[in-house]
């Protein structure tokens, strides 16, 4: 009997064994089969996602042209051009910085995307800083101690992006696929965003005259309704009324925004059509507070005044005066109109 079950534990181990290899092969099999699957969409996905950055690596090539642009020309800028400028950059930057962030992750080395993802976010936010620092240049007539942090945080941040953005390069192009970007670097003169670089920037700018602060809101026209009928020298006669309104339109010649601008219409009594003075009537005035930008018309329409039938007044319309714009006879208009019986 001994033998017996010396044979049936043979067999039992010999169907164990070939159970297990026959394990092993299917589960080999199966690894081998999902590679072999895996391998062309991972090979189509990295391309796409090359494909893709290849893109974000041209439009921020562009805005590196806009920063040299910047750098090297803003002093014969308008102020507002200047402006305009910083801020297409800033606004371009982050554009670039969220469409690169939205690129899903390539498939062979989704770490890779963090070097991207940290280049592109260095690269908006020096863009930012370069706008702020030369806004508190541009609105202190001089150099800051805030300003030039600013700017010199601002060349750092470049100078690293330029840096991470090589090493991403590197990395996509050794990976599985080869892929080759072009390159990307936006600090083509490292000496000029390095502090002494910096501080030179930052006092041609203050200095720059066709930089400085031009305060400019100009009354180009005034309407009056309802319109004169017919005038008698220099009285506008209008048609019988209770009220009278004011449109007035603006414009801001200077290179800043302007803000609580007021504009007012004031209307006085003169006489009555017997010729006596006024009793019962009083001065009107209509007044409002407006913004205005610059290059910008504007058109405001004041409340309406109030008048009596049968008098004369005297319509005084003016824009101002302002904390930086002192009145000026060009901002101020004068009429005399009466208002028929």
């Amino acid at each position: 009997m001994a033998p017996t079950r010396r044979r049936g534990l043979r067999w039992r181990f010999v169907t164990i064994a070939v159970a297990v290899c026959l394990t092993t092969w299917i589960i080999a099999t199966t690894v081998i089969e999902a590679e072999r699957s895996q391998g062309p969409y991972r090979t189509t996905t990295d391309r796409i996602y090359a494909q893709l950055v290849w893109l974000i690596a041209q439009r921020s090539n562009q805005s590196a042209i806009m920063l040299h642009n910047i750098r090297n020309n803003a002093t014969a800028m308008s102020r507002t051009g200047l402006e305009q400028e910083l801020s297409d950059l800033a606004t371009a930057s982050k554009t670039i910085e969220s469409q690169a962030s939205s690129i899903p992750p390539p498939a062979g080395d989704p770490s890779v995307r963090d070097l991207l993802l940290k280049a592109m976010s260095d690269r908006a936010e020096a863009a930012s800083l370069l706008m702020r620092g030369v806004d508190r240049i541009l609105a202190a007539g001089s150099v800051t101690t805030a300003a030039t942090s600013l700017l010199e945080e601002a060349g750092r941040r470049l100078a690293r992006a330029d840096s991470t953005f090589a090493r991403f390069r590197r990395a996509l192009e050794h990976a599985r696929g080869g892929w080759l970007l072009p390159r990307s670097q936006w600090i083509t003169n490292p000496s000029a965003w390095k502090p002494t670089g910096l501080a030179t920037f930052a006092q041609s700018v203050a200095s720059a005259s066709n930089l400085f602060a031009v305060h400019d809101v100009m009354l180009t026209t005034a309407a009056i309704t309802p319109s004169a009928e017919t005038s008698v020298g220099a009285v506008s006669v209008l048609p019988p009324t209770n009220q009278v309104s004011v449109e007035v339109v603006i414009y801001n010649n200077g290179n800043l925004s302007e803000q609580r601008v007021p504009v007012e219409a004031t209307i006085q009594p003169q006489s009555t059509s017997s010729g006596a003075t006024p009793s019962a009537t009083k001065t009107e005035v209509s007044r409002k507070l407006v913004t205005i930008h610059p290059t910008r018309y504007l058109a405001v329409d004041l409340s309406a005044l109030r008048v009596t039938k049968g008098t004369t007044y005297l319509l005084t319309i003016q824009v101002g005066p302002t904390s930086s714009q002192p009145l000026s006879p060009s901002d101020q208009e004068t009429f005399t109109i009466q208002i028929a019986p």
